[in-house]
């Protein structure tokens, strides 16, 4: 299991660093999308099933959740995974209307897909996509990872997900149908291996054999990150009763998400 500091993975001076904001010819941009250190490794195309990773391999993270409202260890994910796991790009895929969840209501799924796309608007390793926002009904992550299949081919696809929601993975849709699609990334301090059928499902490897072996799908990568203690529920809890969220979430996004948030829930 590989444990590091997420400091190591955020712009210089860390988690702080995430929430400053700075305007740039007129448009809002985070400095939580500050270039890290470019990876030597830039591949550019794969198969999905089988071949040794090689600087032809293009890697690809996917994450996703409601954002209900986006926090600073949504960001501190993305850049832990970027440079743990030698990404080349990640995909933020904001949920329209959760399969397993329910939202707070409180921003409307454009609201959080442009937060999103805001946050992340400097950095050109992520993407945002609307995917799920622009579907009329729920979307179930397996559809989701069929469509990237579909679109993307020859990339190796990697699902970043928390321990509690790998945990809880053999209830999802379509499961296990998820092993054949893509590996998982699972983050957290509490990244272990789960009771489910979940780590039946998905083989656990080395971050280090992951990074050395060969493409394919079912695999599983424990991510023991130290990410910041910060959950949406907490977040949200803190804006109804007009607390100042300033270190809990991205500061260019900050004053909207406590006036979205604000008041006794309804």
């Amino acid at each position: 299991m590989a444990r590091f500091g997420v400091d190591r993975y955020l712009p210089r001076g860390g988690v702080a660093a995430v929430l400053e904001c700075s305007r740039t010819a007129g448009t809002h941009r985070c400095c939580a999308h500050r270039a890290l250190p470019r990876n030597k490794y830039r591949p550019t195309g794969c198969s999905r099933n089988q071949g040794r990773l090689t600087r032809s391999v293009k890697r690809i993270g996917l994450f996703g959740g409601s954002f209900d409202p986006p926090h600073i260890g949504h960001v501190a994910l993305v850049h832990a995974a970027l440079a743990g796991l030698r990404l080349d790009e990640v995909w933020v895929i904001p949920a329209g209307l959760p399969v397993h969840r329910t939202l707070s209501d409180r921003a409307t799924p454009a609201d959080r897909l442009d937060w999103m796309r805001r946050i992340f608007a400097g950095d050109r390793r992520v993407r945002v996509m609307d995917w799920e926002v622009a579907a009329d009904t729920p979307t179930p992550t397996i559809v989701t990872l069929r469509r990237f299949a579909a679109a993307c081919p020859e990339v190796h696809g990697v699902l970043l997900l928390g321990a509690d929601a790998f945990a809880g993975m053999d209830g999802w849709v379509d499961y296990p149908e998820h092993a054949g699609q893509c590996d998982v990334a699972v983050f957290g301090r509490a990244a272990h291996q789960p009771a489910g059928d979940a780590a039946a499902a998905f083989g656990s490897m080395s971050l280090q054999a992951w990074l050395n072996g060969s493409a394919g799908c079912g695999r599983r990568v424990d991510m023991d990150v130290a990410l910041p203690e910060v959950s949406a529920t907490g977040v949200r809890r803190m804006a109804e009763h007009g607390e100042n969220l300033a270190g809990m979430v991205p500061e260019c996004v900050r004053r909207e998400i406590e006036q979205a948030y604000a008041g006794p829930a309804a």
